[in-house]
């Protein structure tokens, strides 16, 4: 296995991501290959492996090319590191399933309920709206809405706005017929 001193970048011996003189994880060209192989690593349990990876963690975190901000981001310090291939560990530290890994008999039972709470739930809502809007067109059905713009935003004439515009303009007033006035166009009918 070889790893970058600098950010802890591990990979097999015989990965691309590792080039002759460098760590393509970082740019550090403080590259160790402590000779142990992919099978080797492969035949160890997972405690052997976290073991394994606390010792290269020390030692690179007292190295003096390490770089405390590229590890966080880029390697072991960042969950998302482990996805690749130490999915049992990238599962403890964030909690997430790989796609297509089967869940136990308890997880398919949580999964199972907490569907079918958000299919009641939604169910409710719809439900909920469907009334909620028929009650809304039921209110609407039976209003006055003015015949210009449709809407629904209108006001009864009063007496003194009649008598008003008959005293100003007497028989040739506009509003001597009408009984509404629409208040966002400004229509009378």
């Amino acid at each position: 296995m070889k790893y970058c001193l600098s950010c802890c970048f591990i990979r097999a011996e015989d990965c691309c991501w590792f080039y002759e003189d460098y760590c393509c994880n970082c740019g550090s060209t403080h590259i160790v290959d402590d000779g142990l192989t992919r099978e080797q690593y492969e035949q160890m349990t997972e405690d052997e492996k976290d073991e394994y990876e606390v010792k290269i963690q020390l030692e690179v975190e007292n190295s003096p090319y390490f770089n405390e901000k590229s590890y966080k981001e880029l390697a072991l310090g960042n969950p998302d590191f482990w996805f690749g291939f130490r999915y049992d560990k990238y599962t403890r530290l964030t909690g997430n399933k790989k796609a297509g890994q089967k869940l136990t008999l308890e997880e398919e039972a949580e999964e199972k309920r907490k569907f079918e709470e958000s299919m009641r739930g939604a169910e409710a809502d719809y439900y909920f709206n469907l009334g909620k809007q028929k009650r809304e067109e039921q209110e609407n059905a039976n209003k006055p809405k003015c015949p210009t713009c449709g809407s629904t935003n209108i006001k009864k004439m009063s007496g003194i706005e009649h008598g008003a515009s008959i005293a100003a303009f007497g028989i040739f007033s506009k509003k001597i017929n009408k009984t509404f006035k629409c208040c966002n166009c400004g229509y009378t009918w």
